[in-house]
């Protein structure tokens, strides 16, 4: 017996469903974002415990057992702890230098201060950096390859970095270290007062004081970049 027509309601029938295909690169790239941040889990669970026990006194079976997982499957990350020491100094410096990156630096030279220092006190707001510090000093202390590579490290990423910050606003070379030696200045004397609150005093969160300090010193950066990058043009005109 044919159905009876379909009384018309006025409403449009609900769409088809449809099931997003997942093909190969889809699942590729989840694989491998997967296999990013459980790496990540491991080198900042390793940066928690050497900063607290040192490298000496840091034990893979407590760092497998911290992550919920066997020693054995840690060297699926790592080859020996020497190599966890290394890629995680590695790991962190990259995480600095994403504290302020390039693509989003602003129009304006003269907001680059601002800019920086707002980076620099995002990085210490959080408990990776304290970590990092601690575990420097204890690495740089216990181990002198390792302080070798922390000091090249140093020099090659983040020191190495600046000169291309002073590149993005100007191509006189005088100019560019201006803006580096600023951008240096703001970093070292910010970076300072943070690591004594931060890493040494083991306070929760920067102090009114830092945060004032933060302000000047961005007032008095950006009061320089506007002096010494005049100076040219008054010497044109």
């Amino acid at each position: 017996m044919p159905k009876p027509p379909r009384k018309h309601t006025g409403e449009l029938p609900p769409p088809p469903q449809h099931t997003p295909a997942v093909g190969p690169a889809t699942t590729g790239r989840s694989s491998a974002s997967r296999a990013t941040a459980r790496r990540a889990k491991v080198l900042d669970a390793g940066l928690k415990l050497i900063s607290e026990r040192g490298v000496a006194g840091a034990s893979l079976r407590v760092l497998a057992e911290s992550l919920g997982m066997s020693q054995p499957s840690l060297y699926h990350y790592f080859e020996s702890k020497e190599d966890l020491v290394s890629q995680i100094v590695s790991y962190c410096a990259q995480k600095m230098l994403d504290s302020v990156p390039l693509q989003a630096m602003p129009v304006n030279v003269l907001e680059l201060p601002d800019f920086v220092v707002e980076g620099v006190m995002k990085l210490w707001r959080g408990e990776r950096h304290p970590r990092f510090t601690r575990f420097l000093f204890v690495v740089a202390i216990e181990n002198p390859v390792q302080r070798r590579r922390i000091e090249r490290v140093f020099r090659e990423q983040l020191y190495g970095s600046m000169p291309a910050l002073g590149a993005h606003y100007s191509e006189d070379p005088r100019e560019q270290l201006e803006i580096a030696q600023i951008i240096r200045m703001i970093v070292g004397a910010l970076g300072l007062a943070l690591l004594e609150e931060r890493a040494l005093f083991g306070l929760a969160k920067p102090s009114a004081a830092t945060e004032a300090y933060a302000a000047w010193l961005s007032s008095t950066a950006r009061e320089q970049l506007a002096l010494k990058l005049a100076r040219p043009a008054r010497g044109r005109s």
